[in-house]
């Protein structure tokens, strides 16, 4: 049985609608764009409510077993993509290479009747023949755990992240890739009270920047979020939310003559999660207000709004979709920049035979930040992928992303990529 299943465990509550709910608002932006890929939905703290609206349908004749270990399913991964890139630097004049990228995973989840321990570890690296000064090697590592009491759940969560962000990514610079290291912990306890559920959580958050043109540095930043979040079960599958949220964040890197932009940050978000046997659908309502402790800077707020949505027509298809506005920190624009972000995303994915999986995706991001105008990134993308057995999977994709930066020095950027893909899973 999977951690996610047995969080909801209480006929009527839902925590795990009310953690998600909850990280959803969490005052870790940069996982909206850039780490969002990283962060496992195994990892209790870390589950994503669109993780089982792609490609995660059970299909019995093609699904990896993994390794039993004891107690423990042992998930090992393995893939090696062949393809072409457009714009390896990210510059507006682009000269493309050959691509050649690695990844690999190893994930253990606990077998238990009740409480849960999983982790895993992973890494993506990417080589460029025609750049090699391009190529780059990012990893993670996270271990997560659950205790049931009662009808109560207490989470453990830590997760390092080593990323590397490019212009073509919402909420980064122009100029050489910038290199990010994150650790994150959280902590949280969902107590169960027959339809309410109330669950106080805390988070630290460490970012650590390097690379780039300019002074990275001065985004590094230790971020302490405390969170409470009320939920309604107002019928099964069906719940109201509430999360209150307070942040922390302490700027590490002082600039002589600048102001350091440490602040305060507090948010309110209620919402519905509206369940269904052919369509699931989240909206939030709110408000964040941030405060500056250094007087020569402004605060700022924004309304947070989102409406998500899964329609799986037939059982063969999915569509899910999303809309939001929230406030974010730049993941490595100078000056440690907030923005307004607002995204939009539709994507599609299919079982065209029980062996022949395809996908495809469009999404329009924008950022307006505080201090250096405007940012907005246009991508869409498509794939087929052949289940050849358990083991063994081919695919290929191919993405597109336009990138316009109507900050200092503004410039648009495109990017493309096609690749082959094969996957192993012992």
């Amino acid at each position: 049985m999977t951690t996610a299943a047995r969080i909801q465990a209480p006929a009527y509550a839902t925590p795990c609608v009310v953690a998600c709910l909850a990280a959803a608002f969490s005052p870790c932006p940069a996982r909206a764009q850039l780490l969002g890929a990283y962060f496992p939905v195994g990892i209790p703290g870390h589950e994503s409510w669109f993780s089982n609206a792609m490609a995660d349908r059970p299909r019995t004749a093609y699904d990896p077993l993994g390794i039993h270990a004891g107690a423990f399913v042992v998930r090992p991964s393995l893939s090696e993509t062949f393809g072409y890139d457009s714009n390896v630097a990210d510059t507006q004049h682009p000269v493309g290479s050959a691509v050649a990228e690695t990844q690999g995973r190893v994930a253990a989840a606990s077998d238990w009747s009740r409480d849960a321990l999983n982790g895993e570890i992973g890494f993506d690296d990417v080589r460029y023949p025609q750049d090699a000064g391009a190529s780059h090697t990012d990893w993670s590592a996270a271990l997560g755990a659950i205790r049931d009491i009662g009808r109560d759940h207490a989470s453990l969560a830590y997760t390092h992240v080593a990323a590397t962000a490019t212009p073509t990514q919402i909420g980064t610079q122009a100029g050489p890739p910038v290199t990010l290291a994150l650790d994150t912990a959280r902590a949280s306890y969902a107590a169960s009270l027959g339809r309410v559920v109330l669950e106080p959580a805390f988070e630290a958050d460490f970012y650590r920047f390097a690379g780039g043109a300019g002074d990275v540095q001065a985004n590094d930043r230790d971020v302490f979020a405390g969170s409470l979040t009320g939920g309604y079960a107002v019928a099964p599958g069906h719940s109201l939310v509430l999360v209150a949220n307070a942040a922390h964040a302490g700027f590490t890197d002082r600039i002589a003559g600048l102001p350091a932009p440490d602040y305060d940050d507090a948010s309110l978000v209620g919402g519905i999660d509206w369940g269904g046997a052919l369509l699931r659908a989240r909206a939030t309502l709110g408000y964040e207000t941030r405060s500056y402790s250094d007087a020569r800077l402004s605060g700022t707020s924004a309304p947070l709004a989102e409406l998500d949505a899964i329609w799986t027509p037939t059982r063969l298809t999915t569509v899910s979709g999303e809309i939001s506005h929230s406030l974010q920190d730049a993941v490595a624009a100078g000056g440690a920049d907030s923005f307004a972000y607002t995204v939009a995303r539709l994507a599609v994915d299919h079982d065209y035979a029980r062996d022949l999986l395809l996908q495809g995706f469009a999404q329009w991001q924008a950022a307006a930040y505080r201090g250096r105008g405007t940012q907005r990134v246009v991508s869409a993308g498509a794939s087929v992928t052949w289940l050849l057995n358990r083991r063994v999977s081919v695919s290929g994709r191919v993405t597109y992303a336009r990138s316009t930066d109507g900050g200092d020095g503004a410039q648009t950027l495109t990017h493309g990529f096609a690749g082959l893909t094969l996957a192993f899973h012992p």
